[in-house]
């Protein structure tokens, strides 16, 4: 399959604004049908931490991947490159075990296949990364980035402030473009 042009690649975001967003379940089912190892952990990488693709495809290394403990909570914390923010160029990203453990369980297993920190963990292009993800699923890389920064506001309820900090802005307006909030999200919280 040709890699669509970034044109096309924008196209199809369009398209699937108009869908509703897919649950918290539905990700895991995507995740689960992917083929292999490599691109289960590339979609559930780009989901917990909402990167853009850019922040993951041939700069994201294993030792940018720590278990660590911290408030008496387990977690996963992934330092990725933060590609819009001149003063803070790195992300850190909390990914709480209890939360997280089904999509963890399909990602850990490329993680810890390799035994140096310093290897990357995708050395191929976002080009690349697209056209292997649409092969399998329909949807744009970047639309993971806008579900997962949708379901940290309804389902974990992140307020203003963490959604900033966890998307690496510095204000709140690019909120109104990522956030897909449909009516039955208002009706949820009502």
């Amino acid at each position: 399959m040709e890699a669509p042009t970034k044109y096309k690649a924008w196209e199809h975001q369009k398209e699937l604004k108009k869908k509703d967003i897919p649950s918290r379940e539905e990700i895991r089912m995507m995740a689960q049908s992917l083929p292999n190892d490599r691109l289960k952990a590339l979609f559930v990488i780009l989901y917990l931490t909402a990167a853009r693709i850019t922040e993951v495809v041939k700069v994201l290394k294993v030792g940018n991947i720590v278990k660590t403990e911290y408030a008496e909570r387990k977690l996963i914390l992934i330092t990725i490159p933060n590609r819009k923010n001149r003063e803070r160029t790195q992300k850190q990203i909390p990914i709480p075990i209890e939360k997280e453990r089904d999509l963890l369980e399909l990602m850990l297993p490329y993680v810890n296949s390799f035994t140096t920190l310093d290897t990357v963990l995708f050395p191929f292009s976002d080009r690349r990364a697209y056209q292997l993800l649409s092969k399998y699923l329909d949807l744009n890389p970047h639309w993971i980035r806008h579900i997962r920064l949708t379901h940290l506001v309804t389902i974990h309820d992140l307020n203003e402030a963490l959604l900033n900090r966890f998307a690496g802005w510095t204000d709140g307006r690019p909120a109104k473009n990522y956030l897909e909030l449909r009516w039955k999200d208002i009706l949820q919280k009502y």
